[in-house]
């Protein structure tokens, strides 16, 4: 199975990494799948070289995804066992990209003509008694604002 190795500058919580910003490490090698592994955290076993020090993250066209090396451990015979976890978002980036939904609860931005039990309504009333001045005649004025 080959790999393609990068060095990305992109935080992990970042959909839209480009490859092209990415420090492509120009090596595509061939590794080994360490048994029993899943397709979401695998393990690989890579020929030790100075390469692994600088990649902290791979295309693996076998799976269609791409991966964060997780951990590098050394292993017998100048071999290198790489911990890698799937990076879902740039995996699937194009059904991510291309979904339609509607997002009924939003952590800062909350609608207020929208009904949900799970808000938690804070009810006050505030009076407040503002002096506007003489308007004319001997009238008096109230004004009254609601629900603002």
């Amino acid at each position: 199975m080959h790999i393609d190795m990068y060095k990305s500058k992109y935080d992990h919580r970042v959909l839209g990494k480009v490859l092209g910003e990415m420090e492509d490490l120009g090596k595509e090698i061939t590794i080994q799948m360490v048994d029993g592994t899943s397709i979401t955290d695998p393990v690989i076993l890579v020929s030790g070289d100075d390469w692994i020090d600088k990649c902290n993250y791979i295309w693996m066209s076998k799976f269609h995804r791409y991966y964060f090396v997780k951990d590098v451990i050394v292993a017998p015979n100048n071999l290198r066992q790489v911990s890698l976890h799937v990076d879902v978002l740039k995996s699937f980036q194009s059904e991510i990209e291309n979904i339609s939904c509607v997002v009924s609860r939003q952590q800062n931005i909350r609608n207020p003509y929208a009904i949900d039990e799970k808000v938690v309504i804070e009810q006050r009333k505030s009076i407040k008694t503002i002096t506007i001045g003489k308007v004319g005649g001997e009238f008096e004025y109230h004004l009254s604002c609601l629900g603002g």
